[in-house]
């Protein structure tokens, strides 16, 4: 709905325009070893639903930072939006959100969930552990989306790093440009609303927030802001 044109090198990735997820390994098989740690921090992983005025939808997803309800998602993802909604698999329940801060040189937006609209913050949250050093070139990493609310739990989906310090360019709904750099690139097959997602190294922790995608699923290309670069701008 709301798709970038980006350009990383010889890549061509968008937001919000992404390939259908490969999900869990079938029933009886053991996981890979990169999804059993992302299970501890798919219950802070929610899915996201911006409404506009002009009537159109955009789903996503965020990464909860507090148990008070702070979550980091993209800023193409609720980019003037008229409200944002936020639904947790984790307790299950949809909490209203408001925009606390944005920063479009990182993408990065963070939004205060509260237990009811006259409320000021959300309670009992999962927070996403966070990682503290940064991934590696070949490094197993895991892709936890959502893919918007009301479609269950969490998906993983388990990928590769293949390089670091990429830079994209996207071009936003009104048409501007911004230029996204440091980022963290990597291959697994990810979906459209994946954006705002968690990418999880092999201990459980975050290390970035999804970003984009190519559009070709032959690719199965991802890219993703440091964890601690979006945080900080976000907030």
């Amino acid at each position: 709905m709301f798709a970038a044109a980006v350009v990383v090198g010889v890549l061509a990735l968008a937001p919000s325009a992404l390939a259908s997820s490969t999900g869990p390994p079938p029933v009886g098989q053991p996981p890979s070893p990169t999804v059993a740690p992302a299970a501890t921090a798919a219950p802070s992983v929610v899915g996201l639903s911006a409404v506009f005025d002009n009537g159109m939808r955009a789903v996503g997803s965020g990464i909860v930072l507090t148990a008070t309800g702070e979550v980091l998602t993209c800023d193409h993802v609720i980019d003037h939006a008229r409200t944002v909604t936020a639904t947790s698999s984790a307790t299950g329940r949809s909490y209203p959100a408001t925009l606390v801060g944005l920063d479009r040189t990182t993408d990065a937006a963070v939004i205060q969930l509260h237990d009811a609209p006259d409320l000021p913050t959300a309670s009992g949250l999962q927070p996403a552990p966070r990682g503290t050093a940064s991934p590696v070139a070949g490094e197993d990493v895991t892709a936890v989306t959502s893919g918007g609310p009301g479609v269950g739990a969490p998906t993983v989906t388990p990928g590769k790093v293949t390089a670091l310090d990429q830079s994209i360019t996207l071009t936003d709904s009104a048409g501007g440009t911004h230029r996204l750099d440091g980022l963290i690139e990597f291959h697994a097959a990810l979906r459209r609303g994946d954006s705002g997602s968690a990418l999880v190294n092999d201990r459980g922790e975050v290390v970035g927030m999804i970003v984009a995608a190519s559009h070709d699923p032959a690719e199965a290309l991802g890219a993703a802001v440091p964890i601690d670069r979006a945080v900080a701008a976000g907030g």
